[in-house]
């Protein structure tokens, strides 16, 4: 049903792409969900990416990403039902030129655990002023397999509670994001994620504004990255106007050592 699948191993990865038409985004939201949901079948989602085009322009009546999150819930409502809330993974959202919606997504016969940022909103509670449906997607997903844990950090942005912080101001906006990002991690059992956090890391920056890259980067160097990190650093319209930009991220922590070997 137009969605490409690869294997790895336990894991399914795929991606689906829809044509998105004037005033059409909620319905090929909704189409391209039940096809990778269809495709998924009895496997857990573990993570999600979604590229909108044009996020935060307007359809005949809603923003763009307001009609996403309509037709994206109404496929994961059909699927879980009342357990809607619990089996939302780790996501990010986060806008394209073009006219095409594409989602990739991981799947996998382990079931993960989806964590809250304490500090903030769960995203599927947000009031009703960001939109007539909230985002569907959990702060972040943690899957145990046999070399280790893997947590998944969402797309994380300057909000605390459900309000966004600091607009125009790029630095402060990426101190609660690195915040934010920590307390997740701290969710999932690890102690942080600095500079001293153990396994193998990446992350990847979402800008709206690549002049930005420099001060940002300045300050992941400061208190986040180390040498065999792995960054990456996009351009991309933001969920949120007032939103300069946001980091995702994905750790792989080794089981704990044996100390009697």
């Amino acid at each position: 049903d137009g969605v490409t699948l690869w294997r790895q191993g336990e894991l399914l990865w795929g991606a689906a792409v829809r044509r998105v038409g004037s005033g059409r985004f909620e319905a090929a939201a909704r189409d391209v969900y039940r096809a990778i949901l269809a495709a998924a079948g009895a496997q857990h989602l573990h993570r999600a990416w979604n590229f909108l085009p044009h996020i935060n322009g307007r359809g005949d009546a809603l923003e763009n990403y307001h009609a996403f999150c309509l037709g994206r819930g109404a496929a994961l409502d059909e699927a879980f039902g009342e357990a809607v809330d619990r089996r939302l993974p780790a996501a990010t959202g986060v806008g394209t030129p073009g006219d095409r919606l594409m989602v990739v997504f991981v799947a996998g016969r382990a079931r993960p655990r989806h964590l809250e940022n304490p500090a903030q909103t769960p995203a599927y509670r947000y009031p009703d002023r960001y939109g007539p449906r909230p985002p569907s997607f959990a702060r972040g997903t943690v899957v145990a397999g046999p070399a280790g844990q893997r947590l998944y950090v969402s797309g994380t942005g300057a909000i605390r509670d459900s309000e966004s912080l600091h607009a125009g101001d790029v630095e402060a906006q990426c101190r609660v994001v690195l915040e934010n990002v920590g307390l997740v991690a701290q969710a999932a059992g690890l102690p942080g994620l600095d500079e001293t956090t153990p396994g193998r890391r990446s992350f990847r920056v979402y800008l709206r504004h690549p002049s930005d890259w420099p001060r940002v980067e300045s300050l992941l160097r400061d208190g986040l990255l180390r040498p065999a990190d792995t960054v990456q650093a996009v351009q991309a319209d933001i969920c949120r106007e007032e939103l300069l930009m946001e980091i995702e991220a994905c750790v792989d922590v080794p089981p704990p050592q044996d100390p009697d070997q």
